[in-house]
């Protein structure tokens, strides 16, 4: 509707995930959605919205390849499958100068794996019921434990700041702020059963699709690679492909790079499908984790526990 209103024509929204798959996510226990009835005058609005300037809405539906020279100037929108594949035979091509595209987050987790926080096998740093991390006196709170937006963000951000000044979760001051942080933990967990990302979607890309912008990587060069030098593990095949070494470093590309590798190479050894070496594209050793005391006071952080910490840098002048 923001789009209409600057004079533009919507061709159309294509939500990917089918109308069972949204029913399953949105309607199971529906009196949990009480305690988020703000969320639904928002979704009237956006409703609203649609029908006044009758804009189509498409359910199992995507927009999988985008055409033109040097400008976007047609779309190709496919139905899916309950797992996002594209059913053949069902594409259908829409001019168009300009994309939307709504996609899934992930958090940035490279402070909290240098300050040596437990991180979960989704990808989150774990924290319990006062935010605290595995790591004494490191709290975490926002979308690096798990997606859920702004409102759970300032409930997580409220009761670790509370607890890390000494408080307790069931104190008066906190209570509020640990019920909305449960709410908001539930309606994350309905919104990714309705619109989490399928596996289908690789079955978009073509051999042309630019998996990596920086680099200039594409799909057919990445899987190409790959099997050309046969590794397995995810930091030889970065520096063979170069795909996550750009300027971003792997910020907007890496985890689709770690996807769409693990499920392309199979260590020669064990005959094991997937990525065998641990890494991930999180850690980025070039952050280091300073405290607000050593902040505050104007110092450098102990570095006694580094290893060669006060080793010398040189053994010029040493026999």
């Amino acid at each position: 509707a923001s789009l209409v209103a600057t004079g533009a024509l919507v061709a159309g929204v294509f939500e990917a995930a089918r109308a069972t798959t949204l029913a399953r996510g949105w309607l199971s226990r529906p009196w949990e959605l009480l305690g988020v009835a703000g969320k639904g005058g928002e979704l009237a609005g956006y409703a609203a919205g649609h029908v006044r300037h009758r804009i189509p809405y498409r359910l199992g539906r995507a927009v999988v390849a985008a055409h033109g020279t040097d400008h976007v100037e047609s779309v190709t929108v496919a139905r899916l499958d309950a797992q996002w594949h594209p059913i053949p035979g069902s594409e259908v091509r829409i001019e168009a100068d300009a994309v939307c595209v709504s996609h899934g987050f992930t958090p940035r987790l490279e402070l909290p794996i240098a300050a040596g926080c437990e991180i979960s096998p989704d990808r989150f740093v774990i924290v319990d019921d006062a935010q605290r991390t595995s790591v004494l006196g490191v709290y975490a709170a926002g979308e690096i434990t798990g997606i859920g937006g702004a409102d759970a963000a300032l409930a997580e951000g409220a009761v670790a700041g509370h607890c890390a000044a000494g408080g307790r979760t069931d104190d008066p001051a906190v209570r509020a702020a640990s019920a909305a942080r449960r709410v908001s933990a539930a309606f994350a967990t309905r919104l990714e059963a309705a619109h989490g990302i399928r596996p289908g979607w690789t079955g978009w890309l073509t051999d042309d699709t630019v998996v990596c912008r920086c680099e200039e990587v594409s799909y057919g060069r990445l899987m190409a690679t790959a099997a050309a030098t046969s590794s397995s593990g995810l930091r030889s095949l970065k520096l063979t492909t170069r795909a996550g070494l750009g300027i971003c470093q792997g910020r907007v590309c890496g985890r689709t790079v770690e996807s769409l590798l693990g499920e392309a190479v199979t260590d020669a050894a064990s005959g094991r499908l997937g990525l065998i070496d641990g890494a991930t594209t999180d850690r980025r050793p070039i952050a280091a984790p300073l405290r607000l005391g050593e902040l505050a006071a104007g110092v450098e952080p102990d570095r006694a526990a580094e290893p060669n910490a006060h080793a010398p840098t040189s053994t010029k002048g040493h026999a």
